[in-house]
């Protein structure tokens, strides 16, 4: 998946920025919250899937 946001940090404001447009970024967004799930459990998942990728008993 391609990230849409970058983070910013001027010295000024902290945060995350954006070159999208307002719709593409609101469709991920609901694309996201359509899941149900958090982003510790979504980063939970992932370190899960990559134990089982990592792991070969040959």
């Amino acid at each position: 998946m391609e990230r849409l946001t970058a983070p910013r940090c001027s010295g000024i404001k902290s945060g995350y920025w954006s070159a999208a447009k307002k719709d593409e970024l609101v469709q991920r967004l609901g694309q996201y919250e359509d899941t149900g799930l958090t982003p510790e459990e979504i980063r939970e998942l992932r370190r899960e899937d990559n134990r089982y990728q990592t792991f070969n008993p040959d």
